[in-house]
């Protein structure tokens, strides 16, 4: 049974990377097995803290009482000493001949005790919750911050336990607070992980597309929102269903690099030409020099070469800043940058290729969708179908491209089953902590080192 139940309790941490395209958040029956079992390992876990304050609370009680004996004692002397009645000094000798250390134990507290210690526990472990599971504030931050309140709630009973050495006590508490944040984490993680419902992360159909919110100024990069649909047994193998919906701002690159070939090409045929045209400046300087007779003649042909070499130099540099203006743009597109502001422009910084997968995204505007049939028991991926890549929910039939932000989101969410882990491992750490300390104090009893200490009117010296 016990190891049935470590089994279950673990099982959330290899859901995530058992098959990341089918189920990325687990089934229903693990969620809700990992809710139930969180929910009761917090109570459990709380209910044995409130044990061990209270019988904390005891020993600071059955301490207390002898104490008070010896007092009552010690002016019992002090009147036999000045020369009270002898019939008062025998009720005296008979009351100090009782054992001080014999005094019976209380068995339980009174009802304001325990409303007073259960209130403090409650406290801690809503702080506990608080603190290292649900706000963002850094771990030693919180662990700080929750150090001070734990004592400030339990200063007495921690520097009673640790005057009487009982490192057992303090342990097991810290222990049960960390399985107490371990617990809540699960249980926060199915709690989200059910609202979600089974999500599917894989490889939808493209059924649609409406490319009207955006302004697409060229046909090199396409922005649009994609209507895809998944389900049945290879996307919500759990419950059946059939989904459809769309996604919101997908961008295809259509071969970006293509749209300045031709101005580059006439840029370099202007070269060419230039070039040429040098030569035969060259040319005409060497007839001028070895035939004087044609020197008007060579000079009219000189200055129209040099005329239209001014000219190619004059639409090369135009064609030169043409092409500059195109890199440029090219650029802006390569950084997704856009004035109509549908979405930020960080949005559009990310890796779709990823999101797209092996699908050439620029055919899917060539492709005739609605003469088109697909069969919804098949994957896509294998029929010539236009896919994209999303998490879809398999509860609501709501679907995120797989990109940073739907990522991020989902991460959120399984980060919860990290925090349970490491808790839970820290909790098994502070376990053999706690009992290696009780096999110590089995061995050699704190209350021992109790009879080495002798009362002092300003305090305790061993």
């Amino acid at each position: 049974r016990i190891f049935d139940t470590c089994t279950l309790y673990l099982s959330p941490y290899r859901l995530l990377y058992r098959d990341r395209m089918t189920m990325s958040l687990g089934s229903s029956t693990s969620i809700n097995a990992q809710l139930y079992l969180g929910i009761i390992g917090a109570i459990a876990f709380g209910a044995l803290v409130i044990w061990l304050l209270i019988e904390i609370e005891l020993s600071i009680i059955f301490k207390a009482v002898p104490e008070k004996r010896k007092k009552s004692k010690k002016k019992a002397d002090v009147e036999e000493e000045e020369g009270t009645f002898e019939g008062d000094r025998q009720d005296n000798n008979v009351a100090s001949d009782e054992p001080a250390g014999e005094s019976p134990r209380p068995r339980k507290l009174d009802r304001n005790q325990k409303l007073i210690i259960i209130a403090k526990v409650a406290t801690i472990v809503l702080l506990a919750y608080l603190l290292l599971v649900f706000l963002p504030s850094g771990l030693w931050l919180s662990l700080i911050g929750l150090s001070a309140v734990i004592f400030a709630l339990l200063r007495v009973s921690i520097i009673e336990e640790h005057r009487r050495q009982r490192y057992d006590r303090l342990a097991a508490i810290v222990t049960l607070i960390l399985l107490i944040a371990s617990s809540a984490s699960i249980a926060t993680y199915a709690r989200l992980a059910a609202r979600e419902g089974p999500m599917y992360e894989g490889p939808a159909r493209i059924v649609g597309y409406d490319d009207t919110s955006y302004y697409n100024d060229g046909d090199n990069l396409k922005r649009t929102d994609l209507e895809v649909s998944w389900g049945g047994e290879w996307a919500c193998p759990e419950t059946g269903k059939y989904c459809a919906a769309f996604v919101n701002g997908a961008l295809c690159e259509v071969d970006e690099d293509a749209y300045n070939d031709d101005d580059a090409r006439r840029l370099d045929e202007n070269n060419e030409d230039a070039n040429e045209n040098e030569d035969q400046n060259e040319q005409v300087e060497e007839d001028y020099d070895g035939d004087e007779e044609n020197e008007e003649e060579l000079e009219e042909e000189n200055e129209e070469v040099e005329e239209a070499n001014e000219e190619l130099e004059e639409e090369n540099e135009e064609l030169q800043e043409e092409v500059e203006e195109l890199e440029e743009e090219n650029e802006e597109l390569q950084n997704y940058y856009f004035e109509d502001d549908v979405f930020g422009d960080d949005y559009w910084v990310t890796d779709w290729s990823s999101i797209w997968g092996d699908y050439a995204c620029y055919d899917l505007f060539d492709t005739d969708l609605e003469g088109m049939e697909y069969d919804s028991d098949t994957p896509p991926g294998d029929d010539g179908w236009p896919f994209v890549n999303i998490y879809g929910s398999c509860k609501s039939c709501t679907a995120y491209l797989v990109d940073y932000y739907s990522t991020e989101f989902f991460q959120k969410i399984t980060s919860y089953q990290t925090q349970a882990r490491n808790y839970l491992i820290a909790g098994f750490v502070g376990l053999s902590v706690t009992l290696a300390l009780v096999v110590k104090e089995r061995v050699s009893p704190s209350n021992d080192n109790e009879l080495t200490l002798i009362s002092n009117e300003g305090g305790m010296i061993a």
